[in-house]
């Protein structure tokens, strides 16, 4: 009874640091975007800016701050792709901890059985 508390104590603590890991992961995820979102508006609000003006200077700024805004949109889409990927692998990891623990556990708990259904046949047996 104390091993299935046990077992039942080990899933619980597991399940819930996968939630915090997941609840980490999705709270970086959002702070990246927030960045990102910040960032655009500027580059976005300074463009405004120079649409105002008509010279060969001001094509030339406007040209570069759309590639910068192309350069971060790419960089942050390699950012959370890697992100993903990183927590996910993170995650698995978790997991398989987990599931090695709980299959240890559980095979603890069938030996005991066994250990006690021996003793308890020798000793109904003698």
């Amino acid at each position: 009874m104390e091993l299935v508390k046990e077992i039942d104590s080990v899933k619980e603590s597991h399940q819930k640091e996968l939630e915090a890991k997941d609840v980490q992961h999705k709270t970086e995820l959002e702070e990246i975007r927030s960045a990102n979102r910040e960032q655009i508006q500027q580059l976005e609000n300074n463009l405004q800016q120079l649409g105002a003006e008509h010279d060969a200077e001001s094509e030339q700024i406007k040209f570069e701050y759309g590639r910068q805004i192309d350069e971060l949109n790419q960089n942050h889409s390699a950012t959370l792709a890697r992100l993903e990927s990183e927590h996910a692998a993170h995650i698995s990891e978790i997991q398989s901890a987990h599931q090695e623990q709980l299959s240890q556990l559980e095979l603890s708990r069938d030996q005991l059985e066994i250990e006690r259904s021996r003793l308890h046949q020798s000793k109904h047996g003698k």
